[in-house]
């Protein structure tokens, strides 16, 4: 640090000491960018990456159109405001960032060795901009300017496995998109090049490990090939292993390894894929700050796992807690967030379970209304609509047998229409829906304890 300091110290008496017109001048300036940068990077101080942006520009200013280090310029200018974008959201700086980094590769030689490294920037910025707006095209170009600046750079050059890496990012964000089970084939095909090209200790590795294990996840769901599962397991350990204990991405691939354990748990009951899956979300929770953005979907993620744990043991200690850190997710959202319909009404769910299990009435009155809340804030076109819907009945159902009120059925009968309007004709429950062989027939583990519930003797 010491070292950076007397750097910028240097190129500012540089600076001061030539005159404006001096051809070194956007040399000096440049230089002086360069290194306000650097130690942006290092201390994260926003005055550094303001002043950088400010002499940068003034180097570029003072560069004729035809000198050959002004595309150089214009592409640390590129890379300044997509740092300044990353830390303030300010969609003006991207925007920029891209504009002058497109200069940057139109004024660069097709044959010049910086050319792929300039490509390169420009899909990251690309990627940045579809992550914000969603705009297809956005992503098209930076598929297609990653692949020029891979077919542009030697097999043995050493910043290859990164742009390979970037591409899988971005063919997955297209698999996403468009569910192309080609862009995930080739999504997880180049990260796997990436990988075998970077050494064992490269700082890396467990990021691209992480990426991997999750692409392989997606492809076992969309296939069903146990290989995949069972490689992306193998993958998120590896990628676990090489993380350091403080690191602040450790919390991130556990939450990864939980998630595909509980893949496997899913489609082989294994109890032990769901005890180490438990586990592993509590070692993410537990190493993730409380203000985390993150933290709210890993608690929620552990409820769910907890409710699986119930539902199989019979554990009324895994309910207390699924319960309780469903409350915890859903009070860390804001009220507009968009998982928070999906929350409430797994919260009901599990207070419904508890229901069934202690006959709390204020367990089914509290049930009753979060489930409520789920359908106020599902719009009318989202395709948990009518699951939600269904849910909602359900929990009435159970509110009738107990208490025999004349509204419930009512209210119940009115949103099992509901549910069965809002499904297509060909859904698979929708013909479950359609009867009343178990109130709405909702899940069938709280189905099935509904005939323990007695209903009172309308005629007594």
């Amino acid at each position: 640090m010491e070292d950076l300091e007397e750097a910028i110290s240097v190129a500012r008496q540089a600076i001061t000491a030539t005159p404006l017109d001096h051809p070194d001048q956007p040399a000096w300036l440049d230089n002086l960018g360069l290194r306000l940068g650097d130690r942006y990077s290092r201390t994260g101080a926003l005055e550094d990456l303001e002043e950088a942006i400010d002499v940068t520009r003034q180097a570029i200013t003072a560069t004729p159109l035809d000198h050959p280090d002004r595309p150089r310029r214009l592409n640390n200018l590129g890379l300044r405001l997509g740092d300044r974008f990353s830390r303030t959201g300010a969609l003006e700086d991207l925007e920029e960032a891209i504009d002058v980094t497109r200069q940057a590769i139109t004024a660069t030689p097709l044959d010049h060795p910086d050319r792929p490294r300039r490509l390169n920037n420009l899909g990251l910025r690309l990627g940045d901009r579809f992550s914000r707006t969603g705009a297809l095209e956005d992503l098209e170009e930076a598929i297609g300017v990653a692949r020029q600046a891979i077919t542009a750079t030697p097999l043995d050059h050493p910043d290859r496995p990164r742009w390979l890496n970037r591409l899988g990012l971005r063919l997955d964000n297209r698999f996403s998109r468009t569910g192309a089970l080609e862009d995930l084939e080739e999504a997880i095909s180049v990260a796997r090049q990436a990988i075998t090209a970077i050494s064992l200790d490269h700082p890396d590795r467990p990021a691209w490990l992480n990426h991997l294990g999750l692409r392989l996840a997606d492809r076992f769901l969309r296939t069903g090939a146990m290989e995949d599962l069972e490689e992306a397991i193998d993958v998120a350990r590896q990628a676990i292993m090489a993380t350091p204990l403080d690191h602040p991405d450790r919390p991130l691939r556990l939450n990864c390894l939980r998630f595909v354990l509980g893949v496997r748990f899913s489609r082989t009951g294994s109890l032990e894929d769901l005890e180490a899956s438990i586990g592993v979300a509590r070692q993410a929770i537990k190493a993730t700050p409380l203000d985390h953005p993150d933290r709210p979907e890993w608690l929620y993620d552990l409820g769910l796992r907890l409710g699986d744990r119930f539902s199989r043991t019979g554990a009324l200690e895994d309910l207390e807690e699924a319960i309780s850190v469903a409350r915890q997710a859903i009070t860390a959202i804001s009220l507009d967030h968009p998982d928070r319909p999906a929350w409430l009404n797994h919260l009901g769910l599990r207070l419904a379970d508890r229901f069934l299990r202690t006959g709390a009435m204020e367990d089914l009155e509290e049930a009753i209304d979060v489930a409520r809340q789920a359908i106020t804030a599902t719009p009318l076109d989202h395709p948990d609509r009518p699951r939600r819907l269904n849910c909602l009945g359900f929990v009435l159902g159970v509110h009738l047998s107990r208490t025999g009120a004349l509204e419930d059925l009512e209210e119940a009968i009115g949103v099992a229409r509901q549910a069965i309007k809002a499904t297509p004709l060909d859904h698979p429950d929708r013909p479950e829906w359609l009867t009343w062989k178990r109130p709405l027939s909702w899940p069938d583990k709280l189905s099935r304890r509904l005939p323990s519930i007695t209903p009172i003797d309308r005629d007594g």
